[in-house]
């Protein structure tokens, strides 16, 4: 048990003497200005900030060439399939034309048949 609470007490004063990043506030040496700087303090909050932001512009900027990316892949898809429904148009029209002049020389044939009887 008591080597226990020795490695508490060691443990307590190694956490008393630790060195901070900033150093104790003198009042004596310092202006009111001084008391910005507290233990604990994030120091590198501006560092982590723009990393931060950074990354999210990059993000940002990923995003938007993806879906610039999908866009162009969309329209291209659409753009090919208007053309095959255009090709498909032009065959029924072509097919329905054939067959339209199919019956008139059929109509032409029968009638000409007819009066000759």
């Amino acid at each position: 048990m008591k080597e226990l609470k020795d490695s508490w007490e060691a443990s307590a004063e190694a956490k008393r003497s630790q060195v901070y990043i900033n150093d104790p506030i003198d009042p004596e040496s310092c202006s009111v200005a001084a008391a910005q700087s507290f233990r604990g303090e994030d120091s590198e909050f501006r560092a982590r900030d723009k990393l931060q932001k950074e990354q999210m512009r990059r993000w940002i900027q990923e995003k938007i060439a993806e879906k610039a990316h999908l866009t162009d892949k969309e329209r291209k898809a659409d753009l090919t399939y208007a053309n095959f429904v255009s090709t498909m148009d032009d065959i029924l029209r072509a097919s329905h034309e054939e067959e339209s002049a199919m019956r008139r020389k059929i109509l032409r044939e029968t009638a000409n048949a007819n009066r000759e009887v």
